[in-house]
């Protein structure tokens, strides 16, 4: 009595209402004829264990792909290698592990991630059914078989699911029929009917019926490829496993900054005059005192909200966006014939976007200092602009910080604060204009109104010539040569 037990308990133990469905399944492959046990080419017993948790045919579909489809050649059609590396009369590419060549899987939604050749293989063929496709040419004994065991489970669903569908959408139109025949023998009792409103007449409207065109599929191209490359000038980690294809935006960056760090950008980037030691590098290569700005025609970086930068920042930019480094390149490719074949994948790419190289404008050159009399201490004194447009910034700057030592009492005429507004030591009682103020009286001056003492002496060396002539007469050199730069022109 106790073994009836035991094997009642058992038996329950693997019922399927306990069972998840994954091991449910795994069962029932398990019940079905043993024509999954061996592969039908090498009879390797034992291949539904393959892959611990999957079902017998997932297990199949590996092993036959892996171990005798892949290794004949199969997929050499439905997934072609690289033309480059597969030499004539084989059927599989030299490079097999991604070594020299990637590949990224075409069918999206997918994974975006490189593989070498046999991975994206394995890949396409158990998880995009391009095993199916091969299996269904392959004419040897016992094949036939083995794809209605792999296969047959699928077009089954498939089946159902379509009958599932047309089902649903007839019950859909007959709901309405089938209510109407119930309710003829034996009509529901007669409801109170309240008088009806007055229906407004609506406006007749003409709907056009709507068309929907189905997208055409498109067809499989194959797998996309790169083409390793690493760094020819460097061993950093950054320049390693580079590529011709997608990543042919971060190769021309790799080379742009590789081939700038050491220099070889001062034959086709200038900085400018006074940027540049006697080797022609820019000596400010962050912006400190120089900016610059792309003036490519729409460019991101051209437009009026863009930022200026650093020259190196801007030469980088210039050479992966503008293929400045192309020339570069072509430089270094006399010295290094390796260099040929970059350059030839990175015109080519440029010759597609239609992209000159003589006509790469030079850039705008901006130069900034901070106030040489408050050294910056009024943030209004910090990156004072040289540009031609905001000088008017930089002279009423300066003329506010020489206000405070005192120096426009030299000048004398318009300058002085006059008897009703001065100290015993000539100096102006009231700056702000509080009690007494001015007008400029110089002639074609368009300021009309009447301002305080400190205002009229900023406007008469800002506007009227009085900040050179002070600046000149600044005993500190690095002023005098600013009277030029902020001269009004």
């Amino acid at each position: 009595m106790a073994e009836s037990k035991k094997r009642t308990a058992s038996t329950k133990s693997v019922s399927d209402e306990e069972l998840s469905p994954k091991r449910a399944k795994a069962l029932k492959d398990a019940n079905k004829t043993g024509i999954l046990d061996k592969c039908v080419f090498c009879t390797k017993s034992g291949v539904r264990t393959m892959l611990e948790g999957a079902g017998t045919a997932t297990n199949m579909r590996f092993h036959l792909a892996a171990e005798h489809y892949f290794p004949e050649g199969k997929f050499k059609d439905v997934a072609p290698p690289s033309a480059d590396d597969l030499e004539p009369g084989k059927l599989l590419p030299n490079d097999l592990m991604g070594k020299v060549y990637k590949y990224s899987c075409h069918f999206q939604p997918c994974t975006k991630r490189k593989q070498g050749y046999k991975e994206l293989v394995l890949h396409l063929a158990t998880q995009h059914q391009l095993l199916k496709e091969v299996m269904a040419k392959d004419k040897r004994p016992g094949v036939a078989a083995v794809f209605k065991a792999l296969y047959e489970d699928e077009e089954q669903v498939k089946k159902v699911v379509d009958e599932v569908k047309q089902e649903k959408k007839a019950t859909r139109g007959n709901v309405g029929k089938e209510n109407l025949d119930e309710n003829v023998d034996d009509p529901p009792p007669a409801l109170p009917v309240k008088p009806a409103r007055a229906a407004k007449k609506l406006p007749q409207v003409q709907v056009q019926p709507r068309v929907e065109v189905a997208a055409a599929e498109k067809a499989y191209t194959g797998p996309r490829i790169d083409k390793v490359h690493n760094c020819l000038l460097c061993e950093a980690k950054e320049g390693r496993n580079l590529s011709f294809g997608s990543g042919l935006m971060e190769l021309r960056n790799h080379y742009s900054v590789c081939l700038y760090n050491r220099g070889q950008f001062t034959s086709v980037a200038d900085p400018g005059e006074g940027n540049k030691d006697f080797e022609g590098k820019a000596v400010d290569e962050y912006g400190r005192k120089y900016k610059y700005k792309c003036q490519v025609p729409e460019c991101p970086r051209s437009i009026p909200k863009a930022k200026p930068v650093g020259f190196k920042e801007w030469a980088i930019h210039a050479g992966v966006a503008h293929h400045l480094v192309e020339k570069v390149m072509e430089e270094e490719a006399e010295k290094t014939p390796a260099m040929n074949e970059v350059v030839a994948e990175v015109a080519k790419i440029r010759k597609e976007a239609g992209v000159v190289l003589d006509n790469l404008p030079l850039p705008f050159r901006e130069e900034i200092h901070n106030c040489l009399l408050c050294v910056g201490k009024d943030k209004d004194g910090l990156n004072l602009s040289l540009d031609p447009s905001k000088l008017w910034q930089v002279r009423y700057h300066y003329a506010s910080c020489y206000f405070d030592s005192g120096v426009y009492m030299d000048l004398g005429g318009s300058y002085l604060p006059g008897d009703q507004n001065s100290n015993e030591d000539g100096s102006a009682r009231d700056v702000l204009g509080r009690e007494v103020k001015y007008r400029c009286m110089e002639n074609g001056c368009t300021m009309k109104r009447q301002v305080g003492y400190k205002e009229l002496c900023i406007h008469m060396a800002s506007d009227h010539g009085g900040l050179e002539e002070v600046m000149a007469k600044d005993e500190r050199e690095e002023i005098r040569e600013l009277v030029e730069k902020i001269r009004r022109r």
